[in-house]
Parts: structure tokens; sequence; C-alpha cells
């Protein structure tokens, strides 16, 4: 939620800022780009392969393997004309999934290797401690760094 309540902040910000200075959009020549959806299939069936996967996975209780490999079947029976659109659809996605892919195991790679650092578990037990001191009130148990005391007094 900060994230989403920050980043629309911010752009209400830019925006505003932006349009002080003048700028805005203006449309490139030659108008919008031209409409592409024409030879399309109805939307129908972009939506059955999806609930067939949901209805194979949760009543049928198919392995995830076969309900995704059905849908695959019934969006490429559905797209048969379009075969050709489907191949390169397929090959856009896979290349998109790439990032994702990477972006993960760079976060399992980077925990993983936390994890294993030893101040880690002293840091997540202090935080565990004062999680469960604001959420039960009570006096801290003692934390692993040392105390403060006040420099001796001279007479």
């Amino acid at each position: 939620m900060i994230m989403l309540a920050g980043g629309y902040l911010w752009l209400i910000y830019k925006e505003k800022k932006l349009r002080a200075a003048g700028e805005h959009f203006t449309e490139i020549d030659g108008g919008a780009a031209e409409d592409d959806t024409k030879d399309l299939p109805n939307w129908i069936f972009g939506v059955i392969p999806l609930v067939a996967v949901v209805v194979t996975l949760n009543i049928l209780k198919w392995p995830a393997i076969g309900a995704i490999g059905l849908g695959i079947i019934l969006i490429a029976l559905f797209t048969v004309k379009q075969w050709n659109k489907f191949m390169e659809a397929v090959s856009q996605g896979a290349s998109g999934s790439v990032m994702a892919i990477m972006n993960t195991a760079a976060a399992v790679g980077f925990g993983s290797i936390v994890k294993v650092v030893p101040g880690f578990a002293t840091l997540t037990d202090a935080c565990w401690e004062w999680e469960e001191a604001l959420w039960y009130p009570r006096p801290l148990p003692s934390l692993p760094w040392p105390e403060l005391q006040a420099p001796p007094q001279e007479a």
C-alpha cells in the first residue's frame, strides 16, 4: 500500500509540474495506429481455456501440467486460422517471462546468501522481540548489544 500510494502521489506531483512547465501529450503525425484486432477471434475463446484450466485443477483434480496442457490445446484449436500469430505470441511470452524468472532467481539467491550471514539471526531475533513488544507491551528483554552506561562521576 505504501508503494501504491507513494507511486500515485509521485505521478500526480510530476504531472502537475510538467503541466505547469507547458509539457503535454501530442499525437504523432499519421494519427492513431491501425487497428489490427479485426482478425482476432471472439473474446469468449480466450476465456474458455482459462475456465477449463481452473475447472480441471479444482473440480476434476487433474495435475497442473495436464490442466495447463488442456488450456494450451484449447487455445491452439480456437486459433487455427491464426497459427502463425499463435507461435509468435508463444515466442513473445517466453521472451517476456525471462525477466520475471531472472528477478525471482536473483531474489532467492540474495535471500539465501543473507540468511547464512552470522548477523542475520541476531538481527531477526531482535526484530521479533521488537514486534512482540509492539503488540504485547511489556519490558523489552535484553537485546544483543551492550547497554549504555553513564560515565563515572568524579568526587
